[in-house]
């Protein structure tokens, strides 16, 4: 009797040991599944369109500051240093200037005079004002803060780009995981479907026949297992591409809830995204700065006005001073260029009128966007509730053929449509319950509130990135 309890107890004990490394091995671990919060926040810090329009920020910064500091004095400093080859000297022959009388030859013998010296140098410091520039420093620089603006709600935008892909790309992976599963379930319920069918067949009680046609959806159904594998692996490539990872990284997905009520009527979503789309804003800045644009150009009808002062030093020589300042006012005014100012506020004006232009243009297609999503999103509602009650029917029809066929009353022929009406029910409430979260981001997206909070500019994670 303690011989059977051992053996009992070490059989127990290699079967629960078994048990829980298949468990730890074959179940992933829920704890390591990303969310799709988690999912946002890491596209918004790897994904490398964001870092590229980070720098783009800090690009159009920097030329701002520059322009803001040409408002202001510059100091130069100039120098050079010069060697020759031979002494500077003036040379004076015997008799050059004539011959006097008594006196003689002027100058009477031969006189070398130095005239500098063979190593020479030069400093200068020069302060340079600017007075007055018909406006064209001023606007040059607002033009580049209009600019910088328009860099900002392009950053914006582009992360409301990679939020949305991420978002769709998250949802593909969870669309393809189900569809995938149902490919397994119908081909399982296929492979004992056929297995009954093959004993019925030794046994003389099904036709040939009948089980070909299994045979038949028992390879259809292997084949729509290896196309929802293919495509939950490509969705996978696909979110990980956009989060910066290995194409082929395993990654796991937690589930995501119902998909929420549409509580925005079509004109609040048209007037929220006509307020908060940033591409529209990003086009009201370059608007503006072509405004400014034409205004530089205009400056060059004015004068340029400048004061520049100067302190020299250089080297102590025979009839120029070692040191020395000078101050100047400076005025520069183009009298005649061939019209070469006029065309060029000429050309600043249609760069204006094409920015005006574009903006009518971006907020007909963003009216156009919004009506589309918001349409879609009422499409998708429908969607889930007729495919609800069409996968109830269908599990219905199948459980009264499987019981029918168990009975002998339905044939092998009835119970694989009942299979495959199942299947095909199952696929479009799944593709019906995942497009209404798609629908909802594309609304949310054309919206221009895919960061969450409408009219914000996100800081936390953009500033991260940036590294300010």
């Amino acid at each position: 009797m303690h011989w059977i309890t051992s053996r009992l107890f070490l059989y127990g004990s290699t079967v629960l040991s078994l048990v829980l490394i298949s468990v730890v091995v074959f179940c992933p671990a829920t704890a390591d599944a990303l969310s799709l919060e988690q999912a946002r926040r890491a596209a918004l810090e790897a994904n490398l369109d964001i870092k590229i329009a980070a720098e783009k920020l800090i690009e159009t910064e920097s030329l701002s500051k520059e322009r803001y500091s040409a408002l202001f004095f510059r100091v130069d400093a100039i120098g050079d240093l010069t060697h020759m080859n031979k002494e500077r000297k003036v040379d004076i022959g015997r008799g050059e200037y004539g011959t006097y009388g008594a006196t003689g030859p002027l100058p009477s013998s031969n006189i070398s005079i130095a005239a500098g010296e063979r190593d020479t140098y030069e400093a200068r410091l020069r302060l340079t004002q600017p007075v007055f520039t018909g406006g064209r420093l001023y606007y040059s620089y607002r033009s580049a803060q209009a600019t910088k603006s328009a860099s900002r709600w392009d950053r914006q935008m582009s992360q409301e780009d990679i939020l949305f892909k991420t978002e769709r790309a998250y949802i593909s992976v969870l669309q393809a995981q189900e569809l995938n599963k149902f490919a397994e379930d119908h081909k399982r319920n296929i492979k004992a479907h056929l297995h009954d069918m093959e004993l019925k067949y030794k046994q003389g009680r099904a036709a040939l026949n009948e089980l070909l046609k299994v045979k038949v959806e028992m390879a259809r159904a292997k084949e729509e297992v290896i196309k929802a594998k293919n495509e939950l692996l490509s969705t996978r490539g696909e979110l990980n591409t956009i989060l910066n990872r290995p194409y082929e990284q395993a990654i796991e997905v937690s589930l995501v809830g119902a998909p929420a009520e549409l509580e925005l009527s079509l004109k609040d979503a048209e007037a929220r995204a006509l307020l908060n789309r940033p591409d529209i804003k990003s086009m009201r800045a370059l608007k503006k700065g072509a405004l400014f644009d034409r205004r530089v150009a205009q400056s060059g009808y004015y004068p340029d006005f400048k004061v520049v002062a100067e302190y020299t030093r250089q080297t102590d020589e025979p009839v120029v001073e070692p040191e020395n300042w000078s101050a100047m006012l400076y005025m520069e005014y183009p009298l005649w260029q061939w019209g070469k100012i006029r065309h060029k506020v000429n050309a600043a004006s249609a760069v204006e009128r094409q920015n005006q232009y574009r903006i009518a243009s971006l907020r007909r297609q963003v009216s156009a966007d919004v009506r589309q999503a918001w349409f879609k999103v009422r499409e998708a509602d429908e969607r889930i509730d007729v495919t609800e009650e069409g996968l109830e029917q269908a599990r219905e029809n199948l459980r009264i053929t499987k019981y029918g066929f168990e009975h002998g009353a339905r044939t092998s022929a009835a119970l694989l449509d009942a299979e495959a009406v199942l299947s095909r029910a199952n696929f479009e409430h799944t593709k019906a319950k995942y497009y209404a979260h798609f629908t909802r981001a594309v609304l949310r997206y054309a919206s221009g509130i895919m960061l969450g909070k409408a009219g914000e500019e996100p800081t936390e994670v953009l500033d991260q990135v940036s590294g300010r």
